[in-house]
């Protein structure tokens, strides 16, 4: 491009009005990879350092973004400013997550209408990294190194929280956008620093204490990971329905697995916690609490004499664990996600990050309770 200009701004200017006009056009595509900054010198007819001004320029205007030894990118929201761009960082174990789940599905939610684009990048760690923190930290500290550096989002979600202490905390905090951790700290709140985080409790101890009371249940079993015992999250949800039982006349006996997966089949470990809740205790109803393998750990349960039978002995599966079984069988109930609970879910997660985008929020604590359940 030849120009009559002779100052350097004004063919950076000329620059930029190009570019801008082929990004807001679809000429140059979403996500798609500029030209190196030489053969956009070529290109344009102008020298390198014209170039490198028109990018800063456009990176301003978030029409393009960088990425580490990777390019420049055209932004996906550049033909929509008003479209609020969430980088979302998932850290954890690749075991199905019934969260991560919901999280998917609100991506893909029609409540979205557009109004958020999510980038999503995922580090997964198998089960033996997953629980050794000298194993992780230094990815979590390669990832933050990259999230510094990012500038096309308007706001960075982090799940994995559930594995983060306090310096990891304070170390998100120095990252350049607003950042809003999803779930909850395995050291509860703090109150010393500002964050941001959305909490989710599931609400299934409620239904499954009514269904208790009306069939006169008195010996109620629960089983649950071990590492969820101590967390600040399950004694929110669980310790409020124990004291309900307890007030009622009613025994409950917690029992708590050790963290172990296996991919073929239950774990031994799920015999070992089943042995436990039956030492010496008839339960009339046993509570599975964030299990996978549910209709092998039914399976277990059978083997052992508690059959389930509607009304006599029950077996009720929370969210988590409901949604790994195939329903209808007797004396099985489950917890699951309603139409009207899986929209309302989604309208308060998108609500959410387009204020976070906004610069609304500043050391927000909130913790969201499904509604709506069906139980069944």
């Amino acid at each position: 491009m030849k120009s009559s200009f002779i100052n350097k701004e004004s063919y950076t200017s000329q620059v930029v009005k190009v570019m801008e006009r082929e990004i807001r056009s679809g000429a140059l595509p979403p996500l798609s990879r500029l030209q190196s900054v030489r053969e956009l010198a070529q290109r344009f007819d102008v020298s390198l350092s014209v170039i490198v001004s028109a990018l800063n320029e456009l990176e301003k205007q978030k029409l393009i973004y960088r990425e580490p030894r990777r390019g420049v990118f055209v932004s996906s929201t550049a033909s929509n400013p008003e479209v609020a761009e969430a980088f979302l960082l998932v850290f954890g174990s690749p075991t199905p997550s019934l969260f991560f789940e919901r999280l998917l599905s609100v991506i893909s939610s029609p409540a979205n209408g557009g109004r958020v684009n999510f980038n999503l990048r995922t580090i997964m760690l198998n089960d033996e990294q997953f629980r050794n923190p000298e194993c992780w930290q230094p990815l979590l500290e390669t990832e933050f190194s990259r999230l510094r550096q990012l500038q096309h989002a308007d706001c960075i979600l982090m799940l994995g929280g559930d594995r983060m202490r306090q310096g990891e905390i304070r170390t998100c905090l120095g990252l350049p956008k607003p950042t809003l951790f999803l779930g909850h700290f395995p050291e509860g709140d703090f109150n010393d620093f500002e964050y941001n985080r959305l909490g989710f409790i599931n609400g299934h101890f409620v239904p499954m204490a009514e269904r208790i009371r009306q069939c006169g249940f008195k010996r109620i079993g629960v089983l649950t990971l071990e590492n969820c015992m101590g967390s600040a999250h399950f004694r929110e949800e669980f310790e409020p329905f124990a004291r309900e039982m307890a007030g009622d006349g009613r025994e409950v006996r917690l029992i708590g697995e050790k963290r172990a997966r296996h991919p073929n089949g239950t774990p031994p470990e799920r015999e070992a916690a089943i042995d436990r809740l039956l030492d010496g205790f008839d339960p009339e109803v046993v509570i599975f609490d964030t299990l996978p393998h549910a209709p092998a750990s039914i399976a277990l349960l059978r083997e052992r004499g508690f059959i389930p039978v509607e009304g006599e002995r029950e077996i009720y599966l929370d969210l988590a664990s409901g949604s790994m079984h195939p329903g209808n069988e007797p004396g099985v109930r489950r917890s699951l996600f309603s139409a009207a609970s899986q929209e309302a879910l989604h309208r308060h997660l998108l609500d959410t990050v387009i204020r976070l985008a906004a610069g609304e929020f500043q050391g927000f604590h909130s913790n969201y309770r499904y509604e709506h359940l069906l139980f069944q």
